[in-house]
């Protein structure tokens, strides 16, 4: 498992990007790994910082906009991991290009409530948007699943699960081809 780094799902938008790119970079070849402070995450996966020569791999993956960080509050790394990830956010690369769907400008995001796990959009426009085949996603790999909403009109969409952290998360929204229409990040600390 790479540290700081949260690539896409199997079969989701770009994972067969983030998978490539390890392929083609590291696969076959003398890597370095190097552990922070945490040697194994819950599902006793290794968790590793990978160098190729002086090649900073998760680096890199987060640079191309394969991958988003993740949980980088106390990394040696972390400073770093945010300056790729930015760059690739500044740029619309992969993950962060942003949505040319028409209702990606309809779309807003009204508020989320984490303690009561559901967050409220509303549809700015005069006309109706079919949000089918988009989604909604926080840090980790939880998913909401959205529908058509009608013009100028408030949905709410409440999680079946503990989706959202109480004080600090991540909100995606990606439409029907994977790209980024809202994000917004939250700390209540």
């Amino acid at each position: 498992r790479l540290l700081g780094v949260n690539t896409p799902e199997k079969g989701k938008f770009y994972s067969e990007n983030a998978v490539n790119f390890l392929k083609n970079e590291i696969l076959n070849k003398e890597v370095e790994l190097v552990r922070d402070f945490e040697d194994y995450d819950r599902y006793q996966r290794k968790l590793r910082y990978v160098f190729l020569n002086k090649r900073f791999i998760n680096l890199e993956i987060l640079q191309n906009g394969y991958a988003t960080s993740f949980m980088l509050d106390s990394l040696k790394y972390s400073e770093k991991l945010k300056f790729a990830e930015n760059f690739a956010k500044i740029n619309e690369i992969g993950l962060w290009k942003k949505s040319s769907d028409i209702c990606s400008k309809c779309i807003k995001l009204v508020g989320i409530y984490p303690e009561e796990e559901y967050f409220l959009i509303k549809n700015i426009c005069d006309y109706d948007c079919d949000l089918n085949e988009w989604i909604v996603k926080d840090d980790a790999n939880h998913f909401i699943y959205l529908e058509e909403i009608e013009k100028n009109s408030i949905y709410e969409y409440k999680s079946k699960i503990k989706m959202w952290n109480d004080d600090k998360d991540r909100f995606f929204m990606r439409d029907s081809n994977g790209e980024l229409v809202i994000y917004y990040e939250y700390s209540l600390n």
